[in-house]
């Protein structure tokens, strides 16, 4: 995909994460049953999960293709790579 496709496709689900949020937000005011709340969470926990996958790849053949434009050694950009995905899983 190309960064634009990616950057579209990111921020369209971003953008229902945010409507997730502003959802679970009403419930939350308005009193709703829990189980119903905890079914939402868990829709946004997946969508952002996702939208780090889509990321994670975009990035991952980003600096793969850097590398070999650069000359490097494209093992130790995929070693770079990883690192930063452990990083952001916490």
């Amino acid at each position: 995909m190309d960064n634009q496709t990616v950057q579209r496709d990111v921020i369209n689900r971003l953008r229902t994460v945010k409507g997730h949020l502003a959802g679970i937000e009403k419930m939350v005011e308005q009193g709703q049953n829990c189980s119903d709340i905890l079914l939402q969470l868990g829709a946004i926990r997946s969508a952002v999960s996702k939208v780090a996958a889509i990321m994670a790849e975009h990035y991952a053949l980003e600096c793969y293709d850097a590398a070999i434009r650069q000359g490097s050694d494209p093992r130790e950009s995929m070693k770079r790579t990883i690192q930063a995905m452990i990083k952001s899983n916490g």
